[in-house]
């Protein structure tokens, strides 16, 4: 490589250090509201589990395989929802 190019790669290496750091700035719009996790909504993992249920027995009373499994799958979903996660398991707080 020749000098040039070592000098424009260091120009474009002190482009991305400056772009990179921190702006002190930054959060200073105010408060900002955070929506809440998908697991931390009882009502989304009750609806999930619903759905899974009706979408069992539908596939129970219908005999078809994939729409079982389809239901399976979902129920493992909303147990997922239903599970606190590990650090809220050691801290012994709700999910709520």
């Amino acid at each position: 490589m020749s000098p040039d190019d070592d000098c424009q790669l260091g120009d474009l290496a002190e482009n991305f250090r400056h772009d990179a750091a921190p702006d002190p700035n930054a959060g200073t719009d105010g408060p900002r509201r955070t929506r809440r996790a998908l697991v931390d909504r009882p009502g989304t993992a009750w609806l999930a589990l619903a759905a899974a249920i009706g979408g069992l027995a539908t596939g129970i009373a219908l005999a078809h395989g994939l729409l079982i499994a389809g239901a399976l799958m979902l129920a493992g979903l909303s147990g997922q929802y239903f599970d606190p996660g590990p650090a809220q398991r050691r801290t012994g707080r709700s999910a709520e």
